[in-house]
Order: C-alpha cells, then structure tokens, then sequence
C-alpha cells in the first residue's frame, strides 16, 4: 500500500512541475511580446510558443520586424524579395517580388478555403500525412541577414501530429493570416514603387542597369541563383531593342506556339511562374490549362521568346515543346 502512495506522489510532483515550466514558458512568451510592442508600434505580431521568433508589422510605417529574443531586425516593405510557407521543411508555396500573384485572390481559386493553403491539414492522420512542422520563411535585401524563419508549429512527436489536431488547425489559420499580411505588404510596396516611377518608357539602358542590380544582389546573397535566372530571363524579354527586333525579323519570320506536355510535380511554383512570363495568362487560366494536358500556352512568338519560356518552365521540371505556326 505504501508503495502505490509513492507512486501517487511522484505522478502528482510530475503534474505540478509540468505544469509551473509551462506557466513559466507561456510568462516569458507574454514578457517578449509585450517588450516587442512597447519598443516597435506594430499593427498585428506574432511571437512563436515553439521557439520564440517573431513577425510583427506597421502598415502605416510599411515596415516588417522580423527575428528572435536573441536577434531583431526591421525592414521596409519593398525589401521583403521571396515569402514562402514550408511544411515539414518543404517549401509548399512561394512569392516573390513582382509577382502577378500578389494582385491574385491567394486563398481562392488556388488553394480553396481556410487550411488548405498548407495542403489541406485536416485530412487524414496516416503516418505520411502527419505534420512535423509549418513556417514562413522570408528573404529580404540585406546582405548580412537575408533569411528568416518564423516557426508557427512544431510537432512534440518524431513522426508528427494529426492534421486533424486542435493545435495544428489554430497553428494552420496562423499561419493563412500572416502569409496574406505578408503579400499585402509586398503589394503595397510594388503599388509605391509603381506610382513613384517616372511617366516617360524605361528604355535599354535602364534595363541593363536594372540586370547589373539583380547580379548584385545576387552576389550579395540576398536572391538565390535560381530567382537571379528567372528574373533575369523576364529582364530580357522585355528588352525590346530595335536592332534585335530586326536581326529576328530578318533572320526568322517564323512565329512559334509553345506547348506544355507535362506540368512536373512543382505545380504551385509553375502556375507561379505562368503568370509571370506570360501576361495575358491569368490566374484562372493557368489552373485551366494545367487541367488540360497537353496544351498550348503562348502562339505568335519568336523563336527566341519561345526558347526563354521553354527554359524558364524547364527550370521547374516541367515538359515543354514548341511548333512553328502556320502561316
């Protein structure tokens, strides 16, 4: 009988020193948060239970902060370059700067409702569908600290937790709302940036200018290899030099219609790109054609434009082809 009471007593010691480390790690949390707010006017801020890093914005100061209790950074809008939301470490979706997506309805014809923007959490719980972890993560130009990571679940299990779970589901609509915050800060910035820029056509040589930044930052380690090629591939095709234009005319009148055969599995990161390189494809049009395999995406092109299409979506594993029109 003796021993039953000992047993009883260590468990109730258990319970009580379980529960004093998380009333003391939800204080501490409370503390930070309240120390971030006092120090920075901020219009909605998130602090991680998981591992302390923070996002918190100012909309009328059009500044982001970004860090942990060990490190603080701020940012104005236009420096945010690259969002992404990575589940169990694997980028699900990503944003950059410039994209037609930040003026698309993000929670509606891509990604459907409310938690399947994280590809739908609350499916089923079978052990290759449990969640391990959910983060945003953010590339902005600065030099000495171009990534931050924001960590908004962690599982306590090494295979991970239900989907389905209380946790996960608040963890999940955290998450929807400061990915969106995120994309209307980049928007407000590219809106700015617009209305700033001056009236008369940016010509050539601006253009060139503009492709000796992005190497820059490059160079820097601000955006990646990958982002440098893609943007530099957009750069170029809308350097519309006379000379060029009447090299191609002279060399080949032959216009091209660009097929797509085979979409690969980074579907999201392709219907992305679609949008980019390709103006008049809406949203709504690409989620289409990709439902529709093969088929054609852009006709009337020169053999060179085609090319850059073709490279550009090579870059994400997806099979292209090109065809010459007929005349």
């Amino acid at each position: 009988m003796e021993f039953i009471w000992i047993i009883v007593a260590i468990f109730i010691v258990a319970i009580i020193l379980g529960v004093a480390s998380a009333s003391g790690k939800i204080t501490k949390l409370q503390e930070f948060k309240k120390s971030l707010t006092e120090k920075h006017p901020m219009d909605d801020v998130y602090v991680s239970s998981f591992d302390m890093t923070y996002l918190g914005f100012n909309f009328d100061l059009g500044t982001i902060y970004v860090g942990s209790e060990f490190a603080q950074y701020e940012y104005g809008f236009g420096r945010i370059a690259t969002v992404e939301i990575a589940k169990n470490n694997s980028a699900m979706v990503q944003t950059n700067r410039g994209s037609q997506l930040l003026g698309a309805a993000v929670g509606g014809v891509m990604f459907g409702g409310a938690g399947a923007l994280v590809g739908g959490l609350t499916g089923s719980s079978r052990s290759n569908d449990r969640l391990k972890s959910l983060s945003i993560k953010i590339i902005v130009d600065d030099p000495g600290a171009p990534n931050h990571s924001i960590l908004f679940f962690e599982s306590p299990e090494p295979k991970g937790s239900d989907p389905s779970g209380i946790i996960v589901t608040q963890s999940s609509k955290d998450i929807e709302r400061f990915h969106a915050l995120l994309l209307n800060a980049m928007r407000k910035a590219t809106e700015q940036s617009t209305s700033a820029a001056p009236s008369s056509p940016e010509n050539a040589t601006d253009k060139l200018a503009n492709l000796e930044r992005l190497a820059a930052l490059r160079d820097a380690g601000s955006i990646s290899e990958t982002e440098f090629k893609s943007l530099k591939t957009e750069l170029l095709a809308k350097l519309d030099l006379t000379d060029e234009v009447a090299t191609t005319a002279s060399n080949d009148a032959s216009t091209y219609t660009v097929y797509l055969d085979d979409a690969g599995s980074k579907k999201i990161m392709l219907l992305q790109r679609l949008v980019e390189i390709i103006p008049e494809l809406t949203l709504e049009k690409a989620v289409a054609r990709i439902k529709s395999l093969p088929t054609p995406l852009q006709s009337g092109v020169s053999e060179s434009q085609a090319s850059r299409i073709q490279d550009s979506l090579a870059a994400l594993g997806a099979r292209t082809r090109r065809e010459v029109d007929e005349n």
